[in-house]
């Protein structure tokens, strides 16, 4: 199905509270009344009855009515068949009255069930493709908690979140005011969210991992044969080029970063000879560090004289240059790096493109 954009198209009020939304259906989602809810109760009620044996109608039961009268759009709500109480996810469709049909979809992700401070982990959750069977992602299973809340009850109140992404809606809680609404463009302040949200809209079951390391910190999701990995590198002082991004802690750093960038670095060899250039001869063994979803790292230990350097190097220059299927973002001090193809989320490319907005 084509996915959803945000439009101007589509309102959406609230007048009784935070969930008067169309969640008929949605056995996990459902809960909290509707005005299309009550509508077909009452018209249920009332079925084979006569105006004097019917259920009588009352100004509640009137203004419920008047909200659906208008009805153009519905949103069809299908939980997956692993969805639980702990966990809800599911795929959205938005079905238009007339003529009858699906207009577009995207995926829901609504998060896990919170936990207090009671409760023990007694094993884990494995995730894995239906497809390949290959594992990627685990949770642990807690059982005896006593407090915290569900994971449908969090899917509920993240759903108006998610319809205001997909569907370009202002959600006002005091009135029935619409405007376009959309996710802000690049990576933004936080782009952890920004991913989490793309993935979720493309019907993906990702978990974020998260790192404080040299180059800042970094997040990754690994899905479905397609690996993401955000680097912010706004703390640690670090220089970003076009294919590498480098540390340099002392002996001027940032000066030396600079000038190691100024063209890129190929190899750890290349980095030696270039540290030797400047007139700095190695202190350590060089480390390096391959990884699989578009970028390796390695750093090394010079000395010049009684002045001694620390140098990482960030090496993403198969994403950079679009080799393996790797591809690459850059925002400010922002490195957005891309790995993989995937038949139901797509590429790494388009991915990316809808991630950082380029």
């Amino acid at each position: 199905m084509p996915r959803c954009k945000p439009t101007s198209g589509y309102a959406f009020s609230v007048t009784g509270g935070a969930h008067d939304t169309d969640i008929v259906g949605a056995k996990l989602l459902a809960g909290y009344p509707s005005p299309l809810q009550g509508t077909l109760d009452l018209r249920a009620q009332n079925a084979g009855k006569s105006r004097w044996s019917g259920a009588k109608v009352f100004a509640p039961d009137e203004r419920r009515i008047d909200a659906v009268r208008d009805l153009k759009y519905l949103l069809v709500i299908r939980e997956h068949q692993d969805s639980s109480e702990d966990h809800v996810s599911a795929d959205m469709f938005v079905v238009s009255r007339s003529p009858a049909a699906i207009v577009c979809a995207f995926g829901f992700e609504g998060g896990e069930r919170g936990y207090g401070s009671a409760g023990s982990v007694v094993g884990k959750e494995v995730i894995s493709v239906k497809r390949t069977g290959k594992v990627v992602a685990e949770r642990d299973v807690v059982q005896g908690a006593s407090s915290g809340s569900s994971g449908a009850f969090n899917a509920r109140n993240h759903l108006p979140d998610s319809l205001a992404r997909n569907l370009g809606i202002w959600i006002s809680y005091t009135s029935a005011e619409s405007r376009p609404r959309a996710l802000p463009a690049g990576l933004g302040e936080y782009p952890a969210l920004k991913v989490t949200a793309v993935l979720e809209d493309r019907g993906a079951v990702a978990f974020r991992t998260y790192l404080s390391q040299p180059f800042g910190t970094w997040s990754s999701w690994n899905t479905d044969g397609v690996r993401l990995s955000v680097f912010d590198l706004a703390r640690t002082g670090g220089v970003v080029g076009a294919e590498q991004a480098i540390i340099v802690s002392g002996a001027n750093g940032d000066v030396m970063a600079s000038r190691l960038l100024a063209t890129p670095i190929p190899s750890s060899n290349a980095l030696l000879t270039r540290l030797r250039s400047l007139g700095f001869a190695p202190s350590s063994p060089v480390v390096e560090e391959q990884r699989d979803n578009g970028f390796r790292r390695y750093s090394v230990r010079a000395r010049k004289g009684g002045a001694e350097a620390a140098v990482s190097v960030l090496d993403f220059s198969d994403a950079a240059r679009r080799r393996g299927g790797a591809t690459m973002r850059v925002e400010g001090s922002k490195v957005l790096l891309a790995h993989g193809t995937s038949p139901v989320l797509g590429t790494a490319e388009e991915i990316a493109t809808e991630i950082a907005g380029k």
